[in-house]
């Protein structure tokens, strides 16, 4: 599932389609049209062929310069509304998938990651959660806990996000911190992310690659923790 929505936001470009695709062209990477997908889409009414054909289109347009990299999306979708309509059903495709994850996880805690922005502070924002298929608030009766990946270098950025999160879990709320390059360079910089989050209200941090950051960023996060 890290793949299925296709965003570059963190910075590394694995797919090598040497393209810039823009906000449109990542979500409509994102579509899926497995079997499942489109059959459920064609339960509830959608013109599921025209959907897949557009989104193949617009793609298209995208890799052959026909269509502008910063196409506006709403405008776009308002001109091909079949993709519209079958991106909105995707919300209750991944809630269901996550009430099944929920039921067989059971009795143990069921927790969620939940990227608002990618590295720096271009941030996606919970206002674009409908295009990667998040029904939020739904969301917030099944998991037991979210964390949100608040890897930002303005600590400001990662006071919203954490405050964004709680805005629809009532559920533990972690903040996942990046504690080193291209966010962090030192460890006051680090001070002011992990105390924006705690301001904010996180209930626990995580650290990205806490595993293999170099030492000198582990003693960064034990100084911080001890003192914040």
């Amino acid at each position: 599932m890290a793949d299925y929505q296709y965003g570059t936001g963190y910075g590394w470009h694995h797919q090598e389609w040497f393209t810039r695709l823009g906000p449109l062209g990542e979500f409509l990477f994102g579509l899926c049209f497995c079997e499942h997908c489109r059959d459920h889409a064609t339960a509830v009414g959608v013109d599921v062929e025209t959907a897949r054909e557009s989104a193949r289109s617009g793609l298209s347009a995208l890799f052959e310069g026909e269509l502008a990299y910063d196409t506006d999306i709403a405008g776009w979708l308002a001109e091909h509304p079949s993709v519209g309509r079958y991106a909105e059903t995707r919300r209750e495709t991944l809630l269901t998938l996550f009430e099944d994850f929920s039921s067989i996880i059971d009795p143990l805690d069921f927790g969620y990651y939940f990227k608002m922005g990618g590295l720096g502070d271009d941030r996606m924002g919970i206002e674009h959660s409908w295009k990667h298929g998040l029904d939020l608030y739904g969301l917030s009766a099944v998991l037991d806990s979210a964390t949100v990946l608040a890897y930002h270098q303005n600590p400001s950025v990662v006071r919203d996000d954490v405050n964004a999160t709680r805005t629809f879990f009532d559920e533990p709320v972690r903040a996942g911190i990046l504690a080193g390059d291209p966010i962090v360079h030192d460890q006051d910089g680090l001070r002011a992310q992990v105390q924006a989050a705690v301001d904010a209200g996180a209930n626990e941090l995580s650290f990205y690659g806490y595993g293999v950051i170099p030492d000198r960023n582990l003693s960064w996060i034990g100084d911080v923790l001890n003192t914040v």
